[in-house]
Formats: structure tokens, C-alpha cells, sequence
């Protein structure tokens, strides 16, 4: 027995290709909370991440994009000067429809001191935070 995938949309006469993402129904869907765009090397992440956010802003989304990555290119295509921890507004987006975009760079030795920190007492913090595995 073989199973066949029944295609509706503008692909269903190709059964060799994806049925194309419906990316304004997805952003706009309210349970869609998390959208992460990965890859190997220049794929597009970062571009692909930058143009979601601003969609979803568009369309009414408060919206955090974060990257990783210290090449700074989100910043860049964003024209912000800098990022950091800290979530820093995007300009451009038209407030009318009640969305806002903002952008940062995860820092990720901070982030992680930070719920050390706040999840452990100072002295196990302390203890935690000095260990050598932790550190390298």
C-alpha cells in the first residue's frame, strides 16, 4: 500500500514540491508565540528573522527579534547602532495597527549568570558562577 499526501493551494499540481507556509495566518494566529528561523551559514536566518518581525508588527505583534549571532547583521538591518540584553525599538513600524518591534542580542554567558543569580542563593551563586565548568 502506498500513502499519498493530497496537496490543496497553489502547489497541489506538483506533488514533487511543499505546500508554500501561509506566514500572515501563522503570525497572526494568537497561540503563535516563538518563531525561530535556523540553519547552517548564510541561509537567511538572520534575514528571514528581521523581515517575520517586521510582518508580524505590521500586523498589529509586539515583537521581540533576537539574534545570537555577534556579527551584529541583525542590528545592522534593523539601523540600530548597537544591541545588547536589552530590547531596543525598532523604528519605521506604523503604530496604527497597534504592534511595535523591538530587537536584541541574546548574551548568553549574561543570560545565564542572570538566572543563576536569581534562581540560587548568593553563596551557591557565588559558588556556582567561580566553578571552572561554568566558567569555560
Amino acid at each position: 500500500m502506498t500513502a499519498t499526501r493530497s496537496r490543496v493551494g497553489p502547489l497541489a499540481g506538483h506533488p514533487d514540491r511543499s505546500p508554500a507556509l501561509d506566514v500572515d495566518a501563522l503570525l497572526d494566529d494568537p497561540s503563535t508565540r516563538i518563531v525561530v528561523c535556523c540553519g547552517s551559514g548564510g541561509v537567511g536566518k538572520t534575514t528571514t528573522s528581521a523581515a517575520l518581525a517586521l510582518r508580524a508588527a505590521e500586523r498589529g505583534r509586539k515583537v521581540v527579534v533576537l539574534t545570537i549571532d555577534p556579527a551584529r547583521r541583525l542590528a545592522q538591518s534593523m539601523g540600530i547602532a548597537e544591541l545588547d540584553n536589552t530590547p531596543r525599538p525598532v523604528e519605521g513600524v506604523d503604530p496604527a495597527a497597534g504592534g511595535r518591534l523591538d530587537a536584541m542580542m541574546l548574551d548568553m554567558k549574561r543570560t545565564f549568570d542572570e538566572v543563576v543569580e536569581s534562581q540560587a542563593s548568593p553563596e551557591k551563586a557565588k559558588q556556582i558562577l567561580e566553578n571552572p565548568f561554568y566558567v569555560a
